[in-house]
């Protein structure tokens, strides 16, 4: 059966196919008054950027009933339900660009769907973060490439004996489930075409309002004129035309805008909270590094989120700084914490 799965690999590596393609999603939103687009996003300096990882092929292939020594006729969890995984350094090496996914979305976007704003203070920082994924997606596809025959040979020889196991003795079976499984795997090309990353922005807000303002104001020159030639009304089309696309963008994300103070307000108590449930936990008020950890994690989402929402930092602002108060007392008297945390979790009257 070696010989076999040998001519597979040779035959799968010789033969690559696949599609490079992926494509972004495209935003859309209901509408908004002008002026309540010009009222929200007034001295804002916000910018839309989001990354999506498009994983580009299947991770796994269904195993046949028959395959596993059943009967595919009898209903069973198992007929039809058991996958054998392709390759566990494509499903790591995605997992670990999810990852870095995540850590983005935390360190520098507030969400309110479908939209993910940055704020332009952090805004370099965010592109040159996201820049950063694409080169490990880049690393990764090719080490995927470099180490392709390895991966299929594995996914082989694993399946085999997992045929020996349900199916002992039919090698005639055997041999032609690999075959057919061989062809299941995907192709090299497939795997460099894999784990893309997809970046969509940046954005610039004010940038979209700046545009569908000139395009109003050259509207309503053109609508002052007597008579148009052909051109003119070609181009007054035209415009026509953008401004409807920008108002329909530009109204969801004004909406979102506004929805985001609540919500950027409403997970800075959530955030507070959880430190609250960690350290109550702890009879000795005694931190880990992973206690600490977590600290830091909280206080540089806290530092976002007031970004976005002034409210969060005026709220701290009362409370005597209590930001830089709460680390002092963490570090220096942890059994203070329950008491100084309460505080900071108090409900607040949104103004």
């Amino acid at each position: 059966m070696t010989k076999l799965i040998t001519r597979l690999v040779s035959a799968k590596t010789s033969d690559p196919q696949g599609d490079l393609s992926a494509n972004p999603q495209i935003d859309s939103a209901p509408q908004l008054s002008v002026e309540d687009i010009w009222d929200t996003l007034a001295d804002r300096d916000l910018y839309r950027l989001s990354i999506e990882i498009d994983s580009g092929l299947r991770l796994s292939t269904r195993l046949d009933a028959e395959d596993l020594g059943l009967d595919p006729h009898v209903v069973d969890e198992l007929a039809g339900g058991y996958r054998k995984a392709f390759s566990e350094a494509f499903t790591k090496a995605r997992n670990q660009l999810s990852g870095l996914q995540k850590k983005f979305n935390k360190k520098f976007t507030i969400y309110v769907k479908p939209f993910r704003f940055i704020d332009g203070s952090i805004i370099n920082d965010a592109v040159d973060f996201a820049q950063e994924i694409k080169k490990e997606a880049a690393s990764l596809r090719q080490g995927l490439v470099d180490t392709y025959t390895d991966q299929l040979k594995t996914f082989l020889v694993e399946l085999e004996q997992k045929l020996n196991e349900t199916i002992p003795g039919k090698k005639k079976q055997i041999e032609k489930a690999l075959i057919y499984y061989a062809g299941e795997f995907p192709s090299i090309d497939d795997f460099s075409g894999s784990l893309q990353v997809i970046i969509d922005g940046p954005v610039q807000l004010t940038s979209l309002k700046n545009k569908l303002k000139a395009d109003a104001d050259l509207q309503a020159e053109l609508a002052q004129k007597k008579r148009l030639t052909a051109k003119q009304k070609k181009e007054a089309q035209e415009i026509q035309e953008r401004i409807k696309t920008s108002q329909l963008m530009l109204n969801g994300i004004a909406q979102a805008v506004q929805q985001s103070r609540v919500a950027c307000l409403d997970e800075g108590w959530e955030l507070l909270a959880d430190l609250i449930d960690r350290f109550g936990a702890s009879p000795d008020g005694k931190l880990t590094s992973k206690d600490q950890s977590a600290i830091n994690s909280t206080f540089s989402r806290l530092e976002l989120l007031e970004k976005h929402n002034p409210e969060i930092s005026k709220h701290l602002d009362q409370r005597g700084h209590l930001n830089r108060k709460l680390r002092f007392r963490l570090k220096h008297f942890p059994s203070g914490f329950i008491e100084l945390a309460s505080q900071l979790s108090s409900p607040v009257v949104q103004a």
